[in-house]
Order: structure tokens, then C-alpha cells, then sequence
């Protein structure tokens, strides 16, 4: 399994993955697979669903909120790429 982060410390303690890292320090923010930009656009995602909609997120139903959000940001790039089409009709 690949773990892609950027070059904090908390991560090199990362033991059994294949870890990869950008280094934010030096303004790298790419390296080859290496990038955090799709988590990055996740949690901006989240934060504004946060502000925007719900205004508060119980820490008891947090997973249930990430789960909803990670459902929504999947069906948007399925249907872009017209893969949701196809499962709609193989149901």
C-alpha cells in the first residue's frame, strides 16, 4: 500500500507502507505519484460543509459527516466521468 504525505516528522514513524513524500519545506509539492493535493481538496471540501452548511459536527457523528462527504465527492467524479451512467444501467 502507498502512503503519499509531505515531509512532517509525525509521519516517519509510518512502518509496513510504501511512503512517499513531498517536501513542503522547500516548496516542493510534487514528486513523481507524490502529491497531497487530492486530501488537501478533501478536507477544504469538509471545512466548508462544516461553515457553510452544518455549522457544527458532533465528534460522535464525525465519521458519519466524512462518510457523507466522501459518498458525494465519489458520486461527482463518477458521473464525470460517465461511470455512473454505466452502473445505473448494468442495475
Amino acid at each position: 500500500m502507498y502512503v503519499y504525505t509531505d515531509d512532517a516528522m509525525a509521519y516517519d514513524s509510518l512502518k509496513g507502507y510504501n511512503h512517499q513524500t513531498v517536501k513542503h519545506s522547500v516548496k516542493q509539492f510534487i514528486d513523481g505519484m507524490a502529491h497531497t493535493k487530492g486530501i488537501e481538496s478533501f478536507w477544504a471540501l469538509l471545512k466548508r460543509g462544516y461553515y457553510d452548511t452544518y455549522h457544527h459536527m458532533s465528534p460522535w457523528q464525525l465519521q458519519r459527516y466524512v462518510m457523507s462527504f466522501l459518498v458525494d465527492i465519489m458520486l461527482v467524479a463518477w458521473t464525470q466521468k460517465g461511470k455512473w451512467r454505466e452502473w445505473r444501467l448494468e442495475w
